[in-house]
């Protein structure tokens, strides 16, 4: 749970610039690529989905974006961190969760 309210925080304050006329740039196409290789196209999609959330919501009100981002981050598997990481608490980026899909 913890893990979730941090992503949703961050990917709140991602979305949440003052009216930039271009949106946010959230992941590096070099991030993507690494990802790529290491966890393969399905990861990649979910990193290219939430830069097109990013784009998509930019200007819209905290609220709406509050709640496309818990939704998006929302529809990852829950894993235990014991589990998943191997550890008892473990603070995954939103990265990792993406990459992971937990």
């Amino acid at each position: 749970m913890t893990k979730r309210l941090l992503i949703l925080l961050f990917s709140s304050i991602s979305l949440s610039w003052a009216a930039p006329s271009k949106a946010p740039q959230v992941i590096t196409q070099q991030e993507i690529q690494k990802v790529t290789q290491q966890y393969g196209l399905l990861a990649a999609n979910r990193l290219k989905a939430w830069q097109e959330l990013v784009n998509e919501n930019y200007q819209k009100p905290e609220n709406i974006k509050l709640d496309k981002v818990n939704r998006f981050f929302n529809e990852a598997r829950f894993v235990s961190d014991a589990e998943h990481w191997k550890q008892k608490d473990y603070w995954a980026t939103p990265v990792e969760l993406l990459a992971t899909d937990a």
